[in-house]
């Protein structure tokens, strides 16, 4: 059994923790908001381990759900800490959901992360679940399940609606039309989809963009939905039939900044959390 010395020692951790947790439960909204504004005072990039280490702290501090989709949408459409997109990026994407889960916010409410996931592509979705396994952060709350199961279904679905790659000459342009259908999307990141502006959405599948783009024949394409079809395509406009490639295509951080703003304005007021500091007394988890 612990000693008297070592039960006294761990009560005073966790009464100094539970007023720690008081204290910065007054101003959660300032310090997410504050963390949400790193991704762009680091030039659209996201440093290595800066989400991983946020949701460590959700797990003890977490954000509204309004804050959370604010932080979430900075990160997905920065570039993550390996150059690439956030929105491709495991080292984003793993901790996001971790941090959705603490944060209370299930796939239905999660956005632009939904989204994401609902769009990504077999490789990444490999990369989230082998992070997963080998999280070395804040424990993962139970809520991290129906996340797993979004992350997987996504991946279901993808493999259903991709047509197969290219292997003789190159095919003729695909009609916008003739696309395969996006998968189904929870309630509110529906509504938000449907109400998004035509300039705001890719002219391949008429979904609200996360990574704007505009190819050398003047169309403008989400970034990772634009990777998916050349890859489907050998490297074949969909629109054109010409060659092209992603490093042709141009980005547009105007662009995405106006959409930034707009999925700001049209999202629902977050739910607050409730006070930490008797869940930090007990030494019970945040969910």
């Amino acid at each position: 059994s612990e000693s008297p010395v070592m039960q006294a020692t761990v009560f005073e951790a966790r009464r100094a923790s539970a007023i720690f947790a008081s204290k910065l439960e007054q101003h959660v909204a300032e310090l997410w908001q504050l963390l949400a504004a790193v991704p762009e005072a680091f030039g659209g990039r996201v440093p290595l381990g800066f989400v991983q280490d946020c949701a460590t702290l959700s797990f003890m501090t977490a954000p509204s759900e309004q804050d959370f989709q604010l932080f979430a949408t900075r990160c997905l459409t920065s570039s993550g800490p390996s150059g690439i997109s956030g929105a491709l990026d495991p080292a984003v994407l793993a901790p996001l959901c971790v941090l959705a889960a603490n944060a209370g916010v299930s796939p239905d409410e999660g956005g632009i992360l939904t989204s994401v996931l609902a769009a990504a592509p077999n490789e990444v979705r490999a990369g989230l679940q082998d992070r997963w396994a080998h999280w070395k952060g804040s424990p993962l709350t139970g809520s991290l399940a129906s996340w797993r199961e979004a992350a997987a279904v996504a991946g279901i679905v993808e493999e259903q609606r991709l047509p197969p790659p290219a292997e003789n000459p190159p095919r003729p342009p695909v009609p916008a039309e003739a696309l395969p259908p996006q998968p189904k999307k929870g309630a509110v990141l529906g509504a938000l989809l449907s109400d998004a502006p035509s300039p705001y959405c890719c002219q391949l599948d008429h979904q609200l963009m996360m990574d704007p783009v505009r190819s050398p024949y003047g169309h403008v394409f989400d970034r990772a939905t634009l990777a998916r079809v050349l890859a489907s395509r050998a490297g074949q406009c969909p629109l054109t039939g010409q060659p092209l490639s992603l490093e042709h295509c141009e980005r547009l951080p105007d662009l995405r900044k106006q959409i930034q703003v707009w999925v700001r304005g049209h999202q629902n007021p977050g739910r607050r959390k409730p006070q930490l500091a008797s869940a930090a007394m007990r030494g019970t988890p945040v969910a």
